[in-house]
């Protein structure tokens, strides 16, 4: 059996027709590995493995570095305009 933490309420093919409620549940293992795919839940501490597949991933964000824009002048335009002949 292994320990999984259902987000929400849960009654499915996969459990067998049994209900559990939002919480921490002893689900056999297939089960656990199903649900956690799925997204409807996830492991609890301590139990399931850790993968690529069921474990965020999550990427490195660079430091914020404040910096200063070089000014530019402002460009200026006429209101007039020719018309091509």
């Amino acid at each position: 059996m292994t320990k999984v933490k259902f987000y929400n309420d849960f009654q499915g093919v996969e459990t067998n027709n049994v209900f559990y409620p939002a919480g921490i549940h002893d689900v056999p293992e297939h089960v656990a590995d199903r649900v956690v795919k799925d997204g409807r839940a996830e492991y609890a501490e301590g139990n399931g493995t850790a993968s690529f597949e069921n474990s965020p991933q999550f990427d490195e964000v660079p430091p914020y570095v404040e910096t200063t824009a070089p000014e530019v002048a402002p460009v200026m335009t006429s209101s007039k305009s020719k018309k091509a002949k």
